[in-house]
């Protein structure tokens, strides 16, 4: 194995240890990210303690967040693997790896997990109101899809603004928000008559599911996971299950 000096940076230090050879999942970014994820659920307003009224969602919520964090990990190995080469297939140095490597894994770890923790807020937020959407079904049954309506609003997601449905139907299976990264849609409760179903409502890829009836922050449509055989996906998974008991362990 390669040895190298530690350096104090954790993302320099993590480029480190995977040019030294490191295997599987690693602890340090996967809890750099989870430990993100956990916070945005949080900011949402859940708590994880025994006594808090979504108790089992907010656990649920912090089990896809371990996973999405260990995918992500692995997502980013397999990009990482090609800069250890250079464009001839000569391995590269420490010093050009890093070079190479510095602006993807920041890019990872900094700026998309800005926005990750941005869209875990949200979905933290609409995995509360779904809850109590279930509690006050039987005085207002349907559900009412509201965009924002303003420069920004995708015209897809407009498309939708005004839909009236059943809150067991199957349109807020796929289509309830946040449905797409920095979606600002909401659903409100009521009693009015249903609309007719929007057509042409595919989500946006990797949307395609309701973070309150599937308790998820993130589909396992996402892209870090979509692709993944499932020889390897139970690995990860198996590592995100182990990380988050150590993580627990008193």
């Amino acid at each position: 194995m390669v040895r190298i000096k530690a350096e104090s940076n954790p993302l320099e230090a993590w480029l480190k240890r995977f040019f030294a050879g490191a295997n599987g999942i690693d602890y340090e970014m996967w809890l750099l990210n989870f430990e993100s994820l956990v916070k945005s659920i949080e900011e949402a307003g859940m708590q994880f303690t025994t006594d808090y009224q979504y108790a089992a969602l907010a656990e649920e919520l912090r089990v896809n967040a371990s996973s999405f964090a260990a995918f992500k990990n692995h997502n980013e190995q397999s990009a990482l693997r090609d800069l250890l080469t250079d464009d001839k297939g000569k391995p590269r140095s420490w010093s050009e790896f890093k070079k190479a490597a510095q602006p993807l894994t920041e890019q990872y770890n900094k700026f998309w997990l800005e926005t990750e923790y941005d869209q875990a807020v949200a979905s933290s937020q609409m995995a509360i109101k779904w809850e109590g959407f279930k509690e006050n079904a039987d005085i207002y049954p349907n559900l009412e899809y509201r965009a924002v309506g303003d420069k920004k609003t995708r015209p897809e997601h407009a498309k939708l603004d005004g839909t009236i449905l059943p809150i067991n139907h199957k349109f807020w299976n796929s289509n309830y928000p946040p449905n797409g990264w920095k979606c600002r849609c909401s659903v409100t409760q009521t009693d009015r008559a249903p609309t007719e179903v929007p057509e042409k409502n595919k989500p946006d890829k990797g949307f395609d599911f309701n973070p309150g009836k599937d308790k998820k922050l993130f589909a396992d449509s996402n892209g870090y996971q979509a692709d993944v055989d499932k020889k390897e996906a139970k690995k990860v998974t198996d590592q995100a299950t182990k990380y988050l008991d150590k993580y627990l362990k008193p």
